[in-house]
């Protein structure tokens, strides 16, 4: 008896085997396609949002539990959501390029065509078009100045610089449009103070403030420039006489091709220069009134021992 189940077990046991195999590798398909499926899924919905592009306002959506297919899912969500944002933005700065770029043009051109237009004009209504020409002429290279500025944004090239010495040679460069604009410009007495920025950014943050300062400003009145030690940091201050800003813009005052109502002609871009150097050297700015009713910018840098 022994002999012949041992037989019979020699006979059965490759079948059983061979049985045990094709029922684990069925299992373990079912339970493959089981688990991947939602790996699946997330493949076809992202090939199918790559065929829609540039629109991105479709998302994966996976859905179901918490896992970690779940967490690549709305990670992903969350990229198209950044993507689309971004996408957004760029159109919206390209609308509005393209508009602030087309008005000098257009101003400039009118004037010249009318003009060249009348056989019979005098000098002085051909020195009026050159000299409204110019001016367009001048407002459009500062825009694509600012533009490239943008563009390029920070060079990163930190040192350890007095912000007191580099308010005082800003100061003395806008000397001739201050005086131009009667405009008076004093750096307050008070202790200086160091900060690591990149120089040329330095230079371009303060110029923009204080020549915004200058060009908004009334006849006789005052720019003050203030710089103190602001913690581990340094604090400028520049504020002025002029209009002020109006309430409910401050918060939009530094965004791109921004003016304020009721200012005059400028390209909407230098406080938006102000804004970005600053954040990419670990800074920031904001605005608010100042003592005398006008604009105060308020900025913040990070410091460095002298």
């Amino acid at each position: 008896i022994n002999r012949e189940t041992l037989s019979q077990l020699r006979s059965l046991a490759p079948i059983a085997l061979l049985g045990l195999l094709i029922l684990s590798l069925v299992i373990a398909y079912l339970v493959a396609g089981r688990v991947l499926a939602p790996v699946t899924r997330i493949a076809s919905r992202a090939r199918a949002l790559a065929d829609r592009a540039p629109d991105l306002s479709g998302r994966i959506d996976l859905g179901g539990p918490d896992d970690e297919l779940r967490e690549l899912a709305d990670t992903l969500d969350d990229l198209l959501d950044r993507s689309e944002s971004a996408l957004e933005s760029q159109r919206g700065f390209l609308a509005d390029a393209s508009h602030e770029l087309r008005t000098p043009l257009a101003a400039a051109q009118t004037n010249l065509d009318v003009a060249l237009g009348n056989p019979d004009a005098s000098a002085d209504e051909l020195r009026h078009a050159a000299s409204v020409a110019r001016s367009q002429l001048g407002r459009l290279g500062r825009m694509v100045g600012n533009l490239l500025a943008l563009e390029r944004g920070s060079a990163g090239r930190t040192a350890s610089l007095s912000l007191r010495d580099a308010a005082e040679a800003v100061i003395a460069d806008l000397a001739g449009l201050a005086g131009d604009a009667e405009v008076t410009v004093a750096l307050e007495p008070g202790p200086d103070s160091h900060v690591r920025f990149d120089p040329d950014d330095l230079r371009r943050v303060l110029a923009n403030l204080i020549e915004n300062a200058i060009v908004h400003n009334r006849r006789g009145g005052s720019v003050r420039v203030a710089v103190a030690p602001d913690g581990d940091g340094a604090r400028l201050e520049v504020s002025d006489d002029g209009p002020g800003i109006p309430r409910g813009e401050e918060h939009r005052i530094c965004d791109r091709f921004h003016r304020a109502s009721g200012f005059g002609p400028g390209t909407g871009l230098g406080l938006a220069i102000v804004r970005e150097l600053l954040a990419a050297g670990g800074g920031s700015v904001e605005a608010g009134p100042s003592d005398s009713g006008g604009a105060l910018f308020r900025v913040r840098m990070p410091g460095t021992s002298a």
